[in-house]
């Protein structure tokens, strides 16, 4: 498998999770949920976060003879990157008592590990 074919691959992945929260968050808000419809936005925009690093990690991989190493190194560094912060503010809001925000925060984690676990896997597929 080329990178191109595996980035088309992961692509359609993450547009098809995008397209699956988009129909759910429209429904929900003419439901009226608004809370479940705002914890649907946040997933969304945890897609479009790791969509745009997967992106970014494409690009380093493209000349790369060995695109799998590099792509792969590259991409999980960015979900040990930006969740960190992720975990401070979940264990502040635990402290504290906000289970709203710890809500979303837990939310934000659980996404990212979703789209790493289907990351590797797909991955280690295209060997």
């Amino acid at each position: 498998m080329t990178i191109e074919n595996y980035k088309t691959k992961f692509q359609v992945y993450l547009e098809n999770e995008k397209k699956m929260l988009t129909e759910k968050s429209l429904k929900l808000k003419d439901e009226c949920r608004d809370d479940e419809y705002k914890f649907v936005l946040v997933e969304l925009n945890i897609i479009d976060i790791f969509t745009k690093m997967f992106a970014i990690s494409c690009q380093k991989a493209a000349s790369a003879q060995n695109w799998q190493t590099v792509l792969q190194e590259s991409y999980l560094s960015f979900f040990d990157k930006i969740p960190m912060a992720w975990h401070e503010n979940l264990k502040k809001c635990l402290e504290h008592g906000l289970d709203d925000e710890a809500m979303v925060e837990t939310l934000k984690l659980q996404r990212a590990e979703s789209i790493k676990t289907t990351f590797v896997e797909t991955l280690s597929e295209s060997v």
